[in-house]
């Protein structure tokens, strides 16, 4: 009995570390498994916010590109322009003057109610000389009557708005009475360092003026075969050759 006791103790030791061994083995791969396993969440969860970053900053990139084409055109992409060269319709008037229609509303003519004088409402088209200029309002027709004239530089500068040295009463000497090119001075730009500042749409004007905001001949003249052009657009008076189509025309009468 006992010899067989002894015979099987390397046995029962070799059984026993075989069963140890395996075991280990096996909480062996457990663990990496489960250290796998964590590593792959781990990275799951890391993909998962980058994604959920990467659509972040795509709706931010949206909605950045939608608040931007706001201010551009949709149909050119740039930035958007106002303003126009031309001016109008006339804000209104006041029945009886003889301007006005029974609506209320410039028809015809703009009368200047400060001096009297009725404007044609829209004036020439083309750019013609000065002598073509004075032709058409000789023979223009309004209110059924005629006496239209192509206007002085003094009566141009009387529709002058907003700015200040070339209103009627402003710096600029230039005038019917000293029409030499003597009496030019800086003063006679204007407002050449605003243009586009006026009151009416950015034109040196009154608001109940309509037609292009350009410069418009007068028929005063400084000699040498020059006319001078009063510009609503910078509100500047200058000289041109009489000769050529330089300037718009806007003819005037005297209601007084």
């Amino acid at each position: 009995m006992s010899t067989r006791a002894v015979s099987l103790r390397p046995v029962l030791r070799g059984l026993l570390s075989f069963g140890l061994a395996t075991a280990l083995w096996g909480c062996s791969e457990d663990g990496d498994s489960n250290e796998a396993s964590t590593s792959a969440d781990a990275s799951s969860t890391d993909a998962d916010m980058s994604s959920s970053g990467a659509a972040g900053s795509s709706t931010t990139n949206v909605s950045t590109s939608g608040a931007s084409s706001s201010t551009t055109d949709a149909s050119s992409g740039e930035a958007d322009s106002s303003g126009s060269e031309t001016t109008g319709p006339a804000i209104g008037c006041t029945p009886g003057d003889p301007c006005c229609n029974d609506a209320g509303e410039y028809a015809e003519c703009f009368l200047d109610a400060d001096n009297g004088l009725a404007w044609e409402l829209v004036p020439m088209g083309g750019n013609p000389n000065v002598a073509d200029a004075v032709a058409y309002c000789d023979s223009l027709t309004l209110l059924g009557a005629g006496g239209w004239r192509l206007p002085t530089v003094d009566e141009l500068r009387s529709l002058m708005r907003g700015c200040p040295d070339t209103v009627a009463d402003g710096a600029c000497e230039l005038s019917e009475a000293c029409a030499t090119v003597e009496c030019d001075s800086d003063a006679c730009d204007g407002c050449i360092d605003a243009p586009g500042g006026g009151p009416a749409a950015g034109c040196y004007w009154d608001p109940n003026l309509q037609g292009e905001c350009s410069g418009y001949w007068s028929a005063t003249t400084p000699g040498g075969g020059f006319g001078w052009i009063v510009d609503f657009a910078d509100g500047s008076i200058r000289q041109r050759d009489a000769a050529l189509p330089a300037g718009l025309v806007r003819c005037v009468a005297s209601l007084q």
